[in-house]
């Protein structure tokens, strides 16, 4: 299932003989509600964390199925 296309943007051309384009895209938060709503019917729950590590932030998620096993990962995000 697709995340509904419901906000448009406009990318400007810098050249005066091309017009703008427009396009539609969906938004972060229904493509996310659409992952959530598959994990969850595989009984999986997500779990996410922030953490500042010498000036630099680390985002974990955590997917934890409901017969007690996980899994997780860390990632630099940004300093």
């Amino acid at each position: 299932m697709d995340p509904e296309k419901t906000l448009t943007a406009v990318a400007r051309s810098p050249f005066p003989r091309e017009g703008d384009r427009i396009f539609r895209y969906a938004s972060l938060a229904s493509g996310l509600d659409i992952v959530r709503k598959a994990l969850s019917q595989q009984e999986i729950a997500t779990i996410q964390s922030t953490r500042i590590e010498q000036g630099q932030i680390h985002l974990t998620t955590l997917l934890a199925r409901a017969s007690g096993k996980w899994i997780s990962s860390d990632w630099p995000v940004c300093a």
